[in-house]
């Protein structure tokens, strides 16, 4: 490359050291990128093509993901409903694709959760340096550009975004449902008709999903609070009379360390299940909690927390915790506490009997981070100040929209079975429990429209020695063979009478920046000067893009082909629909190695991720060991052609 576009590193392999440059061109293109459509067509008939390249990377049919508001399994989810997207916004599902999959998949883990993912799959991350140890320190972390990487290159130390949820509904009084009347309760009283939602409703809110309970039979709601929590009884006490207008009682335990609150009513109890669920595996927040102001939801946490969790600040690691056996608050405050910048880490306690009894499957939320510490100290009302001669390790951070977490560790996968994914409307990304993903791997959809026109016999005649090398002289004889050649392709459905050029050439990716780049190149290369013929346009190839690019690093021209296949494919959905069948390139796989099955796409897809030996090619597929000469001679004949395909 240029010395200009060599002034500052864009992007550095975190394994090898190599450091990648992309020119001022490769930039204008990738921010303002030519002929790209942000959504399909809404009239495809418009186009005389349309070609696809690529397949849906996909995920397991178990991996949950972030609906609107409630965690569901992929399996479960359904077109038109509505999942969170990295705009922090929830946005529709339009397909939903169940492929088979018969091969290894990548488990990549953070301090949220787990993803099981085909290794194309594209995740939010920051891929980080290995070649200085300084990029390792979160400082240095922060510098790097986020981008969409594919999952099998995230390694341990690589680093995840997460989508902080953004909807805030502005509710500043709710309405009260109308229970019916039991005609033998005669003590219940009946509730106000509007609840005002404060911070001071939703801390009430909290300590009963914590510590309460309730009773249908006789209309009892109860709280179980410790011996020595007499502050937050007597708050809830006064709570449940400033904002219901019931009287609470309450009845100390000592020898059983606790201390009750009992309100009867009937009414009070029934919202209260209806809302929060009626039993601790079942406990939740209700759906307008989740998207009040932040500022209001630090009341459900602080009674949440102040009911079930903990907080200990004096020790030499500050650390404060929470558990349930509910699935679905953990969730729920993992998304109230990211609102509030707080970042936690999630473990999962399997179901298991300690000296005899029996413990239900739990969630714990872990917060270690000094920042998100000082946070929580604040909604729970708590002194606590940072040891300042002390360094904490600062392994997880925010930006006003994302959390950004370590990759723990990584691992290979065997499977076999059906796999999911989908497209989502306007954002193209979904977010799961714990990992922001694309809902596609590499694709690519193209749009062609061709102009043609009657060409004179002149001219037919140099078609044919342009495009098929033909040599016409000007004797009868040369002529004759020439018209009998027209003739001939006639025949077999190809216009050679006209000359066919492309006027328009639209694309949609779900690629990276190289794709983008190199797609918006090929589509002004095809266009430009009044179009190419779709013959000139056969000819281009990817070599010739990077050259107009100024070039593109190794490792980054299997994105940048895809411009390439798809316009093949558009270039058949052409000559298909024009009836020139003799023209359509059919591109079928062969197989190498019969062995391991492997293919020449195989060895294609090798020396684009950059192969260019057969030891090279051997390494990643483990193709030719062991296999006859005639083999290897093949194998290493597909790598010279794919070399000089892609690199000249």
């Amino acid at each position: 490359m240029s010395d200009q576009t060599k002034q500052d590193i864009d992007v550095i392999n975190q394994y090898t050291g190599e450091k990648w440059y992309y020119s001022d061109i490769v930039k204008e293109h990738f921010f303002h990128p030519r002929n790209l459509l942000m959504e399909k067509p809404e009239n495809e008939d418009e186009f005389d093509a349309r070609g696809m390249v690529g397949s849906p990377a996909c995920i397991l049919p178990s991996t949950l993901i972030q609906k609107n508001p409630e965690i569901v399994e992929i399996q479960e989810a359904k077109i038109g409903e509505r999942v969170l997207s990295h705009d922090g916004k929830f946005h529709v599902i339009k397909r939903i694709f169940r492929p088979k999959y018969e091969d290894v998949l990548i488990k990549i883990y953070n301090p949220w959760g787990t993803l099981t993912a085909t290794k194309d799959h594209l995740i939010f991350a920051i891929q980080v340096p290995r070649t200085k140890s300084f990029y390792l320190q979160t400082k240095y972390k922060k510098q790097i550009q986020p981008t969409w990487a594919h999952a099998g290159n995230l390694k341990r130390g690589d680093v995840v975004l997460y989508p902080i949820p953004k909807i805030i509904n502005s509710l500043p009084e709710i309405v009260l449902p109308i229970f019916p009347k039991n005609k033998f309760d005669f003590k219940s009283k009946a509730l106000p008709k509007r609840l005002p939602i404060n911070e001071e409703v939703l801390e009430l809110f909290g300590y009963f999903v914590a510590e309460g309970h309730t009773r249908t039979t006789g209309g009892e709601l109860g709280f179980t609070f410790g011996i020595k929590e007499k502050e937050y009884v007597e708050r809830v006490r006064q709570l449940i009379k400033k904002y219901f207008g019931l009287d609470a009682s309450v009845r100390e335990r000592p020898a059983n360390n606790r201390i009750d609150i009992i309100v009867y009513n009937i009414y009070l109890t029934q919202l209260f299940r209806s809302w929060f669920g009626d039993n601790a595996k079942f406990k939740k927040a209700p759906e307008f909690v989740l998207f009040l102001e932040p500022a209001i939801q630090r009341g459900f946490i602080r009674g949440l927390w102040r009911g079930d969790g903990y907080f200990s600040g004096e020790r030499s690691q500050p650390r404060a915790g929470f558990a349930s056996i509910s699935k679905t608050l953990l969730h729920q405050l993992k998304w109230l506490l990211a609102r509030q910048y707080i970042i936690p880490s999630i473990y999962r306690e399997k179901e298991r009997v300690i000296n005899g009894i029996r413990h239900q499957k739990s969630y714990r939320i872990h917060v270690g981070d000094i920042a998100s510490l000082e946070r929580l100290a604040f909604i729970l009302d708590l002194p606590f100040v940072r040891n300042s001669n002390k360094r904490h390790a600062e392994e997880v951070w925010h930006d006003d929209h994302y959390i950004y977490l370590p990759v723990r560790r990584t691992e290979n996968i065997l499977f076999n079975g059906q796999l999911f994914n989908f497209e989502i409307n306007d954002t193209h990304t979904y977010a799961t429990d714990a990992f922001l993903v694309h809902n596609c791997g590499d694709m690519m959809e193209m749009w062609m429209k061709v102009e043609t026109k009657n060409l004179p016999t002149a001219e037919v005649f140099q078609d044919f020695s342009q495009r098929d090398g033909a040599r016409l002289s000007n004797s009868p004889a040369g002529e004759y063979a020439g018209l009998e050649k027209s003739a001939a392709e006639a025949k077999n459905g190809a216009r050679s009478d006209r000359e066919e050029r492309i006027k328009e050439l639209k694309w949609k990716t779900f690629g990276c920046a190289s794709a983008i780049a190199a797609t918006s190149m090929y589509s002004v290369m095809l266009t430009e000067n009044g179009g190419m013929t779709l013959a000139e346009a056969l000819k281009v190839r990817p070599q010739d893009v990077m050259k107009r690019l100024g070039g593109l690093p190794n490792r980054k021209i299997h994105c940048s082909v895809l411009a390439d296949k798809a316009f093949q494919k558009t270039a058949n959905d052409y000559f298909r629909k024009t009836g020139q069948n003799n023209r359509i390139v059919v591109e079928g796989a062969r197989v190498v190695d019969s062995a391991l099955n492997i293919t020449d796409k195989d060895i294609e897809e090798a020396v684009l991720e950059g192969a260019r030996t057969l030891e090279d090619v051997q390494q990643k597929l483990k193709v030719g060991v062991g296999a006859s000469e005639e083999v290897k001679t093949d194998i290493e004949s597909l790598i010279r052609f794919y070399t000089e395909k892609y690199y000249g």
